[in-house]
């Protein structure tokens, strides 16, 4: 049966080498026996210079862990008080000295300007050189879609930020995750949580207040009682016990080692129509608040005596507000969130309420927006991508209005390959999409990096996913956690020659 099988569709590729057309448009393609005789692998790309960053990101990491081994005891892991020595924060992993050889940066690597205004960051540095001196702390948005998901990219770059400039924390985090998806943090919500998200599922909320992690959560009053209990954190004796929410995280010592140091915790929420008991469990300390009911964004704050992996929130309320994360921060410095938007193409922020999402930008001290997508718009081959252009432009004129003051920074979509005729090749129509987003970019007056040129262009994914170490998954669509690192490494280093080049600005004008 096998050998008649094969023997029919053989005769029938003869005839219709390219495949059979229906009525309705759709082509049954054949398999090609000569294809047998043909090698799958593809022309290897250059990696040197890929495989070279890898080799810096190993470097970085060993510092990491030596740093991590000398303040942090194997015997202190299990406890709940994670011990710190003020070196952790100062000295020892900040002020790094800027390697002023980032100004000879092959322009493949480096950001793109609209117009010749090559002098975008220089107020966004002007600030970060600040921070410590006005006791400040400036946050850098982080959105993207399942590429930057799990805080790969992200991270590093918090990491690399961080030291530069001073900060600590993995900054906003939700009320609840579907999955454990980030090394360095475990988020354990009751059943009674539910979630509103700007786009697809879980379903949009009843409003459009939506925080910057693109959602809300609200507990369900009539929902049971429920088994997730945390120490000493009860409900008000005014409230009953299926009025309220809770939430534990749990800090991995794991991975870059400033981020799971903190200073200070902040709820973010509102309740517009009663008053809010917050309570927060941070190791032995027990901290409670009462807020009034309001329809701006709330922040409640808790500066522990030392930070603790073991972290309790209540949320009590005889009107369920809507809670929009928690961050884990420094008092200054620079904080990182990371914001992972899978499915999305990077057009939601239209669909915020305006208002709100300005007083979030300015409330929070964000500075700078980072957006990469792409990689969910690629699939759907079009032969004409003004229609994202147009939207993506919108998306990126709703934040500058937002804030005027805000820096923006459009990242490109990634490289990816599908399998076609037996060998995987990249997407056609993948430079049409980054040119897109570049078009976008450049009409809103705002920079572009190119990351598909800056992993290789054409067909790089495919050398990403098989080289060694791996640098990207076998869909050969996301990258791995060592690809995603060298992603960090790359775009830091873009960035830092902006801030070297601003540095001799100033220096230039300084006085003789």
């Amino acid at each position: 049966m096998l050998l008649g099988v094969s023997a029919t569709l053989f005769g029938i590729s003869l005839f219709f080498p390219n495949g059979i057309t229906l009525p309705n448009g759709y082509v049954v393609s054949l398999f090609k026996f000569g294809l047998l005789l043909e090698s799958n692998k593809k022309e290897e790309k250059d990696m040197s210079d890929i495989l070279a960053m890898a080799k810096e990101t190993d470097s970085l990491l060993e510092v990491q862990q030596d740093i991590q081994n000398s303040f942090f005891p194997e015997d202190s892991v299990g406890g709940d008080t994670i011990q710190f020595k003020d070196a952790i924060a100062t000295n020892l992993i900040l002020n790094t000295k800027p390697d002023t050889s980032l100004l000879r940066l092959p322009s493949k690597y480096c950001i793109q300007y609209p117009g010749r205004d090559s002098s975008f960051f220089f107020s966004l540095f002007e600030v970060l050189d600040s921070l410590k001196a006005r006791n400040e702390l400036a946050r850098v948005l982080h959105l993207g879609d399942s590429q930057i998901e799990g805080d790969r990219i992200s991270g590093y770059l918090r990491e690399r930020f961080q030291r530069q400039f001073g900060g600590c924390g993995m900054g906003l985090v939700p009320i609840s995750e579907p999955f454990d998806s980030r090394s360095n943090l475990q988020i354990r919500a009751g059943s009674n949580w539910q979630k509103h998200f700007i786009y697809g599922t879980p379903e949009p909320g009843p409003h459009n207040r939506y925080g910057l992690l693109h959602s809300y959560f609200r507990y369900q009053i009539s929902a049971p009682i429920d088994s997730l209990r945390l120490d000493s954190l009860n409900p008000s004796p005014e409230m009953p016990m299926a009025r309220h929410g809770m939430v534990q995280y749990q800090v991995i010592q794991k991975g870059y080692p400033k981020s799971y140091h903190y200073e200070r915790i902040s709820v973010l929420f509102t309740n517009r129509k009663a008053t809010s008991q917050i309570s927060l469990q941070v190791g032995k300390e027990h901290h409670t608040f009462t807020t009034q009911a309001s329809d701006s964004l709330q922040n409640v704050t808790v500066e522990p005596a030392r930070s603790s992996n073991k972290i309790g929130l209540q949320i009590s309320s005889k009107s369920v507000p809507d809670m929009y994360g928690v961050c884990f921060d420094c008092s200054t410095g620079i904080a990182v969130d990371n914001v992972p938007l899978r499915g999305s193409s990077g057009t939601e922020l239209v669909k915020f309420n305006q208002a709100f999402l300005s007083e979030q930008l300015k409330s929070m001290h964000v500075r700078l927006v980072i957006l990469q997508f792409g990689v969910n718009v690629v699939p759907t081959e079009a032969a004409s991508y003004s229609y994202y252009e147009h939207m993506f432009y919108k998306e990126l004129m709703a934040l500058k209005k937002a804030d005027p003051n805000i820096r923006l920074l459009v990242v490109s979509v990634t490289d990816m390959a599908k399998r076609i005729d037996g060998q995987y090749i990249s997407y056609p129509n993948i430079p049409m999409v980054r040119d897109a987003q570049r078009n976008a970019a450049f009409k809103a007056g705002v920079p572009f990096w190119d990351l598909y040129e800056a992993m290789g262009g054409k067909n790089s994914m495919y050398s990403w996913a098989h080289a060694e170490p791996s640098l990207a998954a076998k869909d050969y669509t996301h990258f791995s956690p060592k690809g995603a690192q060298i992603v960090g490494e790359m775009l830091y280093k873009a960035i830092m020659r902006e801030y070297i080049r601003y540095k001799k600005d100033v220096f230039k004008r300084m006085p003789s």
